[in-house]
């Protein structure tokens, strides 16, 4: 809006106050608005960082467990590896029944008044 300050200057005047006001209210209303949104977005920000840490020290705390597992499973198959090594060359699978079958043979056995070994 363009003010003729020639036909009323009392009306010039009030016009470019009013008119300067509201921009500035608009102004600082904008200003402020915007202000808002960010310390929203820093404040969204700070605690998304705060989860993105916490989930850093849980993968981390995983990768340490999985780490001193695989550590673990290299030393049994270590172990059974010595195990293996130490056993004769040659050796053959038992052909004697597995001691709980000759357990319960004798246990049988006996409950029928028979010797265990006869």
């Amino acid at each position: 809006m363009r003010t003729n300050d020639a036909n009323n200057y009392i009306v010039g005047q009030i016009s470019r106050t009013v008119f300067g006001e509201v921009r500035r209210a608009a102004s600082t209303k904008t200003s402020r608005s915007f202000l808002d949104r960010i310390f929203v977005s820093f404040s969204d920000l700070r605690g998304e960082t705060v989860k993105a840490a916490k989930g850093a020290d849980k993968l981390n705390g995983g990768i340490g467990k999985a780490e001193k597992g695989s550590q673990d499973l290299a030393d049994g198959l270590t172990d059974a590896r010595e195990g293996a090594a130490s056993c004769p060359r040659g050796s053959r699978p038992s052909t004697r029944a597995p001691v709980t079958s000759r357990t319960a043979r004798g246990r049988s056995r006996t409950a029928r008044g028979r010797s265990p070994a006869g």
